[in-house]
């Protein structure tokens, strides 16, 4: 595809108005926290893993 084309429907369809622009920074902020937050929490319990509570309570759950 044609970059130039590209850039110039985004900026007809997104950009060239203020409320719609106002719009997709709001949807784009909202998908971005989502994303880092389910990132976050992945890498938190894979570095965590063992000492979480999920893990803990299996492991007295075997023992009882």
């Amino acid at each position: 595809m044609n970059f130039g084309r590209i850039t110039s429907v985004v900026y007809e369809k997104v950009f060239r108005k203020t409320s719609t622009f106002v719009v997709f920074i709001g949807v784009s902020a909202v998908f971005a926290d989502r994303m880092l937050d389910g990132i976050a929490d992945t890498l938190f319990a894979k570095i965590n893993e063992g000492r979480l509570w999920k893990d803990v309570k299996k492991q007295l759950k075997l023992n009882n």
